[in-house]
């Protein structure tokens, strides 16, 4: 996406983000000099890469989703191999087959987690972008205050300031909630291996492995 795109998109996200309370109007910076503009990318930027974040997080919870469904394929697959064995009263077969069943439904068990995972990450990056949208509006003001714009005697930079420690330690909750699902996630994550290590002991690493996955 060109940059012009990423910043009529980040205006759009400025105008519509509900913990966003504070806003410099537009009118006053459109008349900033050059020089305040320049001051204003880094922050500017913070808020492209943010948003750049922010899809990121999506899409790893599109494919987190896929995942849940792959695994509950793997179960179904597991299921008709133990069928197939106990027909053919293949009781050596019949025991893989359960062990590749322990090991689909632990892999669900993890994916389904995982999901939650990528759910609460998401909500992080949604706040680290309204963090930088509060750093990209704390900028703005700053600058129409230094430079003493017609208009700009109204603006309280205290306000923004607190604006930015207000969306920070929103922040800081979702990263804690994040943590929090990371280590239950990772909890099942040691039952899966611990089960893929006991499929692939008893077939000789032809299922389980990571390597024919």
């Amino acid at each position: 996406m060109k940059r012009s795109a990423y910043l009529l998109l980040g205006v759009a996200l400025a105008a519509c983000a509900g913990p966003i309370k504070e806003r410099v109007k537009p009118d006053l910076v459109k008349d900033l000099p050059m020089e305040s503009r320049i001051e204003l990318l880094d922050a500017e930027n913070g808020l492209f890469g943010a948003i750049d974040e922010v899809d990121d997080a999506r899409s790893n919870l599109e494919d987190g989703e896929a995942a849940v469904d792959q695994a509950g394929d793997r179960i179904d697959e597991a299921k008709d191999q133990r069928k197939k064995a106990s027909k053919e009263h293949d009781d050596a077969g019949v025991q893989v087959a359960e062990l590749a069943i322990t090991e689909a439904k632990a892999h669900e068990a993890f994916a389904k987690l995982q999901v939650k995972v990528l759910r609460s990450e998401v909500r992080e990056k949604e706040g680290e972008l309204d963090v930088a949208r509060g750093r990209y509006e704390l900028a703005k003001a700053r600058e129409v205050k230094r430079v003493n714009l017609q208009g700009s005697q109204k603006l309280k930079v205290e306000d923004f300031e607190n604006q930015v420690g207000r969306l920070e330690e929103r922040l800081k909750k979702l990263q804690a909630d994040e943590d929090a699902q990371k280590a239950v996630a990772n909890e099942q994550k040691k039952a899966w291996d611990d089960s893929r290590d006991a499929l692939a002991r008893a077939t000789g690493g032809a299922q389980g492995s990571a390597f024919v996955e």
